[in-house]
């Protein structure tokens, strides 16, 4: 029986813990139904959230259809609470800065293949909706979701009560409409070259206003000018972030009667229930902290096709936990010691036999925190983003334990990979996520083998080396033959007499055989400080001089180095991948390698910002597939890293933006090297 229906009927029977699965599953939907709908208010948005699921819970899903998707039928619920939200306030959005000056700067870099930061295109995109008339802003709700992957066309039609090729009809006409809303935006902005006639026709954002002026665009060459310099519909729906319902959400839908013992973890702090739904909520409650504290009410999924995290940054006012009337106890940090001891983390299921790795073939996996995930509550043990991670003991889309993660201090991460320990194998990480434009860094501070799995440790800092909470990626091989990787590691827990160290910083790895010294190296520091180490050089033979620092100054720690050649860096035959190297703005052929014989192109657009493409490369199979790691190479004390990449929005185009910095953490011109991998 398909698992909505299952829980429809469990919940209709009153059967508590069903209910407490709908709303774990589906509440990031209604959320970012409201946010949209209700032009980005939040605090209407949470209202109008919390009503819906209280209205679901009093009415026993009354007038659910099992013929249709179960969001869809929630989502209609939630149209009429955000109606009767928008009918109590007047003004429904926190739009900082002006839609306009967000509307220019979108437009800066002009272009259809443009990146768009995320929370730019989620205050536009709230800001251009008051242009659309109610049934188009409903739609654009249900697009939105359909955009990042939370949505079907199936379920988006459903939602709206159409066949799908009517659905396609309003969809397309709904994208026309955004950009004529974007461009009214744009145009009836007051600026000394203002087009006459639109100044004329008033500034008042209406479905109205956005008729006419995109009429008048139409005929005049001056405003279609502009509007041809402006990023298409798609490509600024693409990019608005799928939000994490609040956990003062739960709070409002919740009473604080049931469960006490737990109420300290998910800090649901109210009086009492709504006396329609009371006692039935009482009933609930235990099952939903169940189910919310085995999913983290802290975490979504984010949407966009680069690192998972996207919507988060400092100075993003939704990258702050929400607003609590009755604040929960806040766990006690401390600065980890010199010397952690290893943590202990909740084991994963044990594999089956078929599904391991057989011995000395590749064993590798990838996976990356979610929106918020970094932020999570110390000790509880959370699921990695479960649309961005794979390995060799989990395809894409297979069976099998997901890697998961627990926050162990300020800036400090133990992941679990379940499936591939191996004592040989090497761990990367680095920073993942947009909007952090700042020299912050991840690194190691250890990897070892538990049981079948590996235990990966994760360091994060901030430009000064203090320990900062900070999104991240995670990838470990083990190499093999068949996958072509070197690999060496150089700190307490393990010695190579391929290694020696010839200064403060400095290392050499020598590694017998034949090899270009044309591959991709990649360095990862491990240890307690920060510190960030690159390729100085890497010579044939294979050679490869190694330099660590710490604000420029070299400084001796530990390392893991992985070095391919014509392979990408899991070491998976059958995973699509390249790796390039820049220096000086110029692609180096011979230092580049992709399955498709694919060279990308390279400009920098400011000092030590780097756009990047590949035109052949991408289209993962499934969404999100692919992964970009990144390493400034030569003598200067450099950092570099991803800022973003998008992989879905024009395939097979992947688009990366690289980041660089001095020893300082300024912005500098570096050479640099990346490597691109896909899911098989």
């Amino acid at each position: 029986m398909d698992l909505d229906m299952s829980l429809a009927e469990r919940a209709r029977s009153g059967d508590a813990e069903a209910f407490a699965q709908i709303y774990v599953r589906y509440r990031d939907n209604v959320y970012n139904y409201c946010l949209s709908y209700l032009l980005g208010h939040r605090q209407a948005a949470d209202d109008a959230t919390a009503e819906t699921f209280l209205a679901v819970i009093d009415g026993r899903l009354r007038g659910y259809d099992p013929a249709r998707p179960l969001v869809a039928w929630l989502v209609g619920v939630a149209r009429n609470k955000a109606r009767d939200q928008a009918r109590k306030s007047a003004t429904h959005r926190e739009l900082e800065p002006s839609e306009p000056e967000i509307a220019l700067r979108l437009m800066a870099a002009a272009g259809d293949d443009d990146v768009v930061a995320a929370e730019d295109a989620r205050r536009l995109v709230s800001a251009a909706a008051a242009a659309l008339d109610n049934d188009d802003r409903h739609l654009l709700a249900l697009y939105l979701q359909e955009c990042a992957g939370k949505l079907t066309r199936d379920e988006l039609a459903g939602a709206l009560g159409l066949g799908v090729d009517h659905a396609n009809v309003r969809v397309s006409r709904l994208r026309q409409r955004l950009s004529d809303a974007v461009l009214t935006l744009v145009l009836t902005r007051p600026v000394p070259d203002q087009c006459p006639v639109v100044a004329a026709l008033g500034a008042t954002v209406t479905p109205l206003l956005r008729k006419r002026v995109a009429g008048h665009a139409r005929s005049c060459s001056a405003c279609g000018k502009r509007g041809r310099k402006m990023l298409s519909a798609q490509a600024i729906l693409a990019a608005v972030p799928f939000l994490a319902a609040p956990a003062v959400v739960a709070r409002r839908v919740w009473p604080a009667a049931a469960a006490p013992a737990a109420l300290s973890m998910v800090d649901i702090h109210l009086p009492s229930a709504t006396p329609a739904a009371g006692a039935w909520i009482a009933k609930a409650a235990g099952a939903l902290i169940a189910a919310v504290l085995a999913t983290s009410v802290l975490a979504a999924d984010s949407p966009f096709s680069v690192p998972p995290g996207v919507a988060t940054g400092p100075g993003r006012p939704d990258a702050a936990a929400p607003i609590d009337p009755v604040p929960a106890p806040t766990p006690v940090e401390t600065q980890t010691s010199p010397a952690p001891q290893p943590t202990v983390l909740p084991s994963a299921p044990v594999l089956p036999p078929a599904t391991r790795p057989s011995a000395g073939a590749p064993m590798w996996g990838y996976a990356s925190t979610r929106e918020q995930q970094h932020d999570a509550p110390l000790g509880q043990s959370l699921d990695l983003h479960t649309n961005w991670q794979w390995s060799t003991a989990r395809t894409r889309i297979g069976e099998g334990p997901y890697t998961t993660m627990m926050r162990t201090g300020t800036g400090r991460y133990a992941v679990r990979m379940p499936g591939i320990g191996a004592a040989q194998g090497i761990a990367h990480t680095s920073i993942a996520n947009w909007g952090y434009y700042t020299a912050d860094t991840c690194q190691l501070t250890g990897s070892r083998v538990d049981g079948p799995d590996q235990i990966v440790e994760v360091a994060c800092f901030d430009a000064a080396g203090a320990p900062k909470n900070l999104p991240f990626q995670v990838v470990f091989t083990r190499p093999s033959s068949a996958g072509g990787l070197l690999s060496a590691r150089y700190d307490a827990a393990a010695t190579d007499s391929r290694v020696t160290r010839t200064g403060p910083g400095r290392y050499t790895f020598t590694s017998p055989g034949v090899h270009s010294g044309h591959g991709y190296a990649r360095i990862t520091a491990v240890g307690n400080q920060r510190a960030v180490c690159r390729p100085a050089s890497v010579a044939p033979g294979l050679t490869v001089s190694i330099a660590c620092d710490s604000a420029g100054i070299p400084t001796d720690t530990g390392w893991m180095l992985s070095y391919t050649e014509h392979a990408g860096l899991l070491g998976e035959p059958a995973a699509p991948a390249g790796y390039a190297t820049i220096a000086s703005n110029v692609v180096d052929g011979a230092r580049s390698w992709s399955t498709n014989n694919e060279l990308p192109s390279v400009s920098r657009t400011s000092p030590g910002t780097y756009d990047l493409w590949y035109q052949g490369l991408g289209r993962p199979a499934v969404y999100p597939g692919d992964a970009v790691d990144v390493t400034a190479i030569g003598p200067d004390a450099r950092y570099c890293r991803t800022q973003a990449w998008n992989s879905y929005s024009f395939p097979p185009k992947v688009r990366i933006i690289i980041l660089c910095f001095d020893g300082s953490g300024v912005r500098a011109d570096a050479s640099f090297a990346l490597s691109y991998v896909r899911a098989p």
